[in-house]
C-alpha cells in the first residue's frame, strides 16, 4: 500500500502544472485558465487544458495579460511602484526585464514598464534608450504600441515637439500597416494634439479634442477621459471654473477605467477650479463660502499628494497649491495650517526646483 501511495504523489508531482494565465480582452471578456505560448504584435497563442490545438486571439484585442507565474523581482517592483517608490520600481523591472526563466514576453512586459515608470519619473533619454532597446531585442513585440507612444510621450515631455510629433506620425503609421488595432491610432491623433497644444498651436483644439472624444466613447473610455482632460484644462485657462469642474469631475468618477496621471491631473484641474471658486467667493465679502470650497480643494490636492506619488509630474502643482489653501484656511480654520503650508512649499522648491510650481515656491518662501 505504501508503494501505491509513493507512485500516486509522484505521478501528482510529474503532471503538468494547471494553467492559470488569464487573458483580458478589450469587449470586457477574460480568457481563463490557460497558458500563454507565444505573443507578437499580430497574435497571442495560448494553449487550453485538455486541448491538443493552440488557440490564438488578435493581440489588437487584448488588453492585458496575467500570467500566473511572474518572477519575483516583477512582483516586488508591482509593490514598489504601488507605493510611489518609482525608482525601486525601476531597478526591479530591469532585473525582471533578464530573467531568462519566465519567457520573453514577461521580459518584454518588464523592460517597457521599466521605460514607461523612466518616463513617470522624468528620465526621459533613458527612457526612450529602454523603448529602443525593446524594440530592438523584441521587434514583434505585443508591446510594440506601448513603445512607439512611449517614445513620443518622452519627447514631448522633454519639450522636443518635432521629435515627439514623428514619434506619434510613426506610432499612426504603424498601427495602420501592422493591424495593431484602432486605440494606437486613436492614441496616435491624441498625442499629436496635445503635441500641438504644447508647442502653442491652441486654434479650435477644444473641437478636436471633442471629436476626438466622440471617437474613443464607449470603446477606450481612458482615452476619451485623456480628452475630457485637455477640453477641461482649456476651460480652466479661459476662467470657465465651473465648466471645467464638472469635466474633471466626470474623469474622476470613472477613474477606474483611467490611467493614473489622467486621474492625479483631473484631480488637480478640479482642485484648482475650486480654488478660483473660492477666491471668488472671498473677494465678495463671503467667507464661509470660501473657506468651504478651500477645504474641497485642499482635499483633491492631497489626494494626488499622498495617493498618486507615482505621477511625479503632477506632484510639484499639488504640494504648491496643497500649501496655498492651507494659507488660504489659516490656523484658525485647520490646525497647523500655516506649518503644513510652509513644509509644502519648501517639499516643493527642494524636490521639483526646476518646475515652475517650484520655482513659485522658492519665490514664497523667501
Amino acid at each position: 500500500m505504501q508503494r501505491f501511495a509513493l507512485i500516486a504523489t509522484v505521478l501528482v508531482l510529474l503532471a503538468p502544472a494547471v494553467a492559470a494565465d488569464d487573458i483580458v480582452l478589450a469587449d470586457g471578456k477574460t480568457v481563463k485558465g490557460v497558458r500563454i505560448s507565444g505573443e507578437t504584435y499580430e497574435v497571442v497563442e495560448y494553449r487550453k487544458p485538455g486541448v491538443s490545438t493552440p488557440q490564438k486571439v488578435a493581440s489588437s484585442e487584448v488588453v492585458s495579460i496575467d500570467y500566473e507565474r511572474s518572477s519575483k523581482s516583477y512582483r516586488d517592483a508591482m509593490a514598489a511602484r504601488d507605493d510611489g517608490n518609482l525608482k525601486g520600481s525601476i531597478h526591479l523591472l530591469l532585473a525582471a526585464a533578464e530573467d531568462e526563466r519566465y519567457g520573453e514576453h514577461q521580459q518584454a512586459r518588464a523592460l517597457v514598464e521599466a521605460a514607461e515608470a523612466m518616463v513617470n519619473l522624468g528620465l526621459y533619454v533613458d527612457a526612450m534608450q529602454k523603448f529602443d532597446e525593446l524594440l530592438e531585442l523584441y521587434p514583434k513585440t505585443r508591446h510594440l504600441g506601448r513603445a512607439l507612444l512611449g517614445k513620443g510621450k518622452a519627447a514631448l515631455r522633454k519639450g522636443e515637439f518635432s521629435k515627439a510629433s514623428a514619434n506619434f506620425d510613426d506610432l499612426k503609421s504603424q498601427a495602420a500597416a501592422k493591424g495593431l488595432g484602432e486605440r494606437w491610432t486613436l492614441e496616435a491623433e491624441f498625442f499629436a494634439l496635445l503635441t500641438g497644444e504644447g508647442s502653442g498651436k491652441t486654434a479650435g483644439l477644444a473641437a478636436k479634442y471633442e471629436s476626438l472624444k466622440g471617437k474613443a466613447k464607449g470603446k477606450y473610455t481612458g482615452l476619451a477621459n485623456k480628452c475630457t482632460l485637455r477640453i477641461g484644462k482649456l476651460r480652466l485657462a479661459e476662467n470657465d471654473g465651473s465648466g471645467a469642474r464638472r469635466l474633471f469631475g466626470e474623469i474622476i468618477d470613472g477613474r477606474l477605467e483611467t490611467d493614473r496621471d489622467v486621474v492625479a491631473s483631473a484631480y488637480n484641474g478640479r482642485g484648482r477650479a475650486l480654488e478660483m471658486a473660492a477666491r471668488g467667493a472671498y473677494g465678495e465679502g463671503d467667507a464661509e463660502t470660501a473657506n468651504a470650497l478651500y477645504r474641497e480643494a485642499l482635499l483633491d490636492f492631497l489626494r494626488v499628494y499622498v495617493h498618486y506619488g507615482d505621477v511625479r509630474d503632477q506632484q510639484p502643482e499639488a504640494m504648491f497649491f496643497a500649501a496655498q489653501c492651507f494659507k488660504n484656511l489659516g490656523d484658525g480654520e485647520v490646525a497647523d495650517a500655516g506649518l503644513n503650508s510652509r513644509r509644502l512649499l519648501h517639499q516643493c522648491k527642494t524636490e521639483f526646483e526646476t518646475s515652475a510650481w517650484g520655482q513659485e515656491a522658492a519665490k514664497q518662501l523667501r
